[in-house]
């Protein structure tokens, strides 16, 4: 999977998710599929640098994996 860096090497930000055990197995899966472009945005790398999370562009789209469900 091609991973693109961000203007001046910087990660995008994002608060690391605490999925629980049978979540993480499914956030794994997801994962390794996950595109190297969304939206025509190429994938860029996220701080901290863990697993079931994902950038891409700027504005970032993100993604977390393993968090709960937003009320909106």
């Amino acid at each position: 999977s091609l991973l693109l860096l961000g203007a001046c090497g910087r990660a995008v930000p994002l608060d690391p998710p605490s999925p629980g055990p049978q979540d993480a197995e499914i956030c794994a899966a997801i994962q390794a599929r996950l595109p190297d472009r969304v939206a025509g945005e190429y994938r860029l790398s996220v701080s901290p640098d863990v697993a079931n999370t994902a950038a891409w562009g700027s504005p970032a789209i993100t993604w977390r994996c393993g968090v709960p469900q937003p009320d909106a």
